[in-house]
């Protein structure tokens, strides 16, 4: 009977200490909030109003980009964004608090000409100071948040990398992060990269999307075998790729505006920009292949290797060519944003060079499609407020040509050529206007 007693107080005391060991273990974890909508880019003054919802509890929220407390101000309606800024927020339920949801925004009244973009990476608004980052947040409000779980292939933030500004960085031999699937309409593509190679190495990849298998449907912008900037396309494995490549091997150290777009001119013609000035153009491109592509990655070839060393500030992908004047507006953003000098644009070509003419011709004057040509035919030196280039020039007596090209405020060296023509059949008008041609018929008998 003592037995049975015991054995009955011990079953007991089992499920009272089940009970009370149950009882002083904290709630199940708490949902983080959701914040709508989520990273996104603003175009001032029409920016929306940021909600939150959470399955349980409580939620609590900052704006300065610190981690938000049960102290933070907490969430009771939606609210307007008037500023760029970093927002997160936390669920608190029965005493637990969820993870942190951040949302970056960025609010531009300079923007308000533009489509959203298709991904839009920037560490405006960086998780950290420093250290390693498995995720590279997307603000173009389509949710392509860059990833990379494995720590070891992490890349790095860097604080004050250029212009106050944070700069995620790559070390050329591990680190990537790969994209979600991106869908191309197959009408074109426009991309900005302002990135820092600390050493150029042929082949490597800023960014490189693909399909399944590399390079099926590929589209990269990285650098050549000769470490210049290098856009290049394959519309399958098997078929050929075309690329269109700077003149010259990326400089080292040093940041700049790489920007290339395909589709503006035509389907097939790419043309690429460094620092605002055109520097290549193909007109002969595979073209943008219209596909859910979904081997994406950031500092690395889609195929292998290829990794890219050095920093990446700011990365603005479009799965459509932008105008010449969205590109205008988006050179004169990031160029100023970072303080990246603006290159001034190449010389104007001539039609005809120096040379002796038997009879007036016309000279006509190409330059980069973004500048605009002004001239002179008395050989002053023309500026940027001299006549400008609409059409070929009539040269009808003895002339110096002289041409520059200005863009964004900047002027080309200047191109020169004279034309020489026989004086005393194309004299020099007196007042500097086209000569009076008159043709004389001399009869074959002299006058008596």
């Amino acid at each position: 009977m003592k037995g049975t007693i015991v054995r009955r107080f011990f079953i007991g005391c089992s499920v009272l200490l089940a009970f009370v060991f149950s009882s002083t273990l904290p709630s199940f974890a708490t949902s983080p909030p959701t914040i709508t909508p989520a990273n996104s880019y603003l175009t001032a003054p029409y920016t929306p109003s940021v909600s939150m919802t959470a399955a349980a509890g409580t939620i609590y929220y900052t704006l300065d980009g610190s981690a938000p407390t049960a102290l933070s101000t907490p969430f009771t309606s939606a609210f307007q964004i008037a500023n760029s800024m970093q927002v997160n927020a936390i669920a608190i339920n029965a005493g637990v608090s969820s993870t942190v949801t951040s949302a970056f925004y960025i609010v531009d009244s300079h923007l308000v000409l533009f489509p959203p973009p298709s991904a839009w990476y920037l560490n405006s608004f960086g998780p950290a100071a420093s250290g390693k980052i498995p995720e590279w947040g997307d603000v173009s409000g389509n949710s392509e948040n860059a990833v990379q779980a494995t720590s070891a292939n992490q890349p790095s933030i860097i604080a004050d990398s250029l212009n106050g500004i944070s700069a995620i960085t790559f070390n050329g031999t591990s680190s990537y992060l790969q994209p979600p699937s991106q869908v191309f309409g197959g009408t074109g593509v426009t991309i900005y990269a302002v990135v820092n190679p600390t050493t150029p190495t042929a082949s490597a990849q800023i960014v490189n999307y693909s399909g399944a298998t590399a390079p099926d449907n590929l589209i990269g912008l990285g650098e050549s075998s000769a470490k210049a900037a290098q856009f290049t396309i394959y519309n399958s494995s098997g078929a050929s790729p075309t690329s269109v490549t700077a003149p010259s091997a990326l400089p080292t150290n040093l940041y700049q505006l790489i920007e290339v777009v395909q589709g503006d001119i035509n389907s097939t013609t790419a043309t690429m920009f460094v620092n605002a000035a055109q520097v290549a153009q193909n007109t002969a491109m595979n073209p943008v292949p219209a596909a859910t592509l979904t081997n994406n990655f950031i500092g690395r070839y889609s195929g292998g290797s290829e990794y890219f060393k050095g920093d990446i500030a700011e990365l603005i992908v479009y799965t459509t060519p932008l105008t010449i004047t969205q590109r205008a507006y988006m050179e004169s953003y990031l160029l100023g944003k970072y303080q990246i000098a603006m290159q001034a644009p190449t010389v104007p070509v001539f039609s005809t060079a120096t040379s002796t003419l038997s009879a007036p011709a016309a000279v006509a004057i190409s330059a980069q499609p973004t500048s605009t040509i002004r001239f002179t035919t008395n050989n002053s030196t023309p500026t940027a407020s001299s006549p400008i280039y609409t059409g070929p020039v009539q040269i009808d007596y003895t002339q110096t040509l002289k041409a520059i090209a200005v863009s964004n405020g900047l002027s080309s060296a200047v191109t020169s050529a004279t034309y020489t023509l026989n004086s005393t059949q194309f004299p020099v008008p007196a007042t500097g206007g086209p000569s009076l041609q008159i043709n004389v018929s001399v009869p074959a008998v002299g006058i008596p």
